[in-house]
């Protein structure tokens, strides 16, 4: 089985925490030992991600929307100090969000989208390639939402205000109710960033090239 981590329903998930270059691998991703592991995570498919990463947050919202948060785990790693084992143990370009699932890793963020839709249960939600949601599937959503923009809305909504003085919803007013509503989903919002100060400085950071921003 692999890992994927996900809220559920309206129950605010409890995040694992961040692994560093001082954590051990999940036992999925270290097959040589058993010990001291937590027996939920042996059974359970296991997703990579990171709280900053809109890539991973797709995958996060799809797993989330799909209710299979007792399905799929979630699995931090921290960006800033990545641990070696998941370059060469799970993703040689050392990026995130992957999944590990029977014993494969899945990656590329629209490949999982499709892959979580496509082999774990509940009805699709995807339409076509580029990754709708069907209408009337979750009454939730109430209609087509495109969940391969929601995390760069989000982020680019909280960092242009305090990063370039710009308020992308201004002139807008479309996007602000889209984004109003999509404020109201459970799925897609338990995986919203709540640290603003954080992802402002991680984004100014990566834009003036100080940090080391690959995700």
């Amino acid at each position: 089985m692999g890992l994927f981590f996900y809220l559920h329903r309206s129950v605010q998930e409890v995040l694992p925490p961040s692994l560093d270059s001082t954590s051990q691998p999940p036992y999925l991703f270290n097959r040589t030992t058993i010990e001291n592991c937590d027996l939920t995570l042996l059974y359970c498919p296991k997703v990579v991600y990171q709280l900053l990463i809109p890539y991973a947050q797709r995958v996060w919202i799809t797993r989330n929307v799909k209710g299979l948060q007792d399905k799929i785990k979630l699995v931090q790693i921290d960006l800033q100090n990545r641990p070696d084992w998941y370059k060469e143990k799970v993703y040689p370009t050392n990026k995130v969000p992957s999944l590990e699932h029977y014993n494969k890793v899945i990656r590329e963020s629209l490949d999982l989208v499709k892959y979580v839709d496509s082999n774990f249960e509940g009805s699709s939600l995807l339409l076509n390639v580029r990754c709708k949601i069907v209408p009337g599937v979750y009454r939730s959503f109430g209609r087509d939402v495109d969940i391969t923009h929601a995390p760069f809305i989000e982020k680019f909504q909280i960092f242009m205000p305090k990063g370039f003085n710009y308020d992308v919803t201004t002139g807008r007013p479309k996007l602000a109710k889209w984004i109003e509503e999509m404020n109201k989903l459970d799925g897609y919002k338990h995986t919203k960033v709540l640290e603003h100060e954080k992802m402002v400085d991680y984004y100014k950071n990566c834009f003036t090239g100080i940090a080391f921003c690959k995700a």
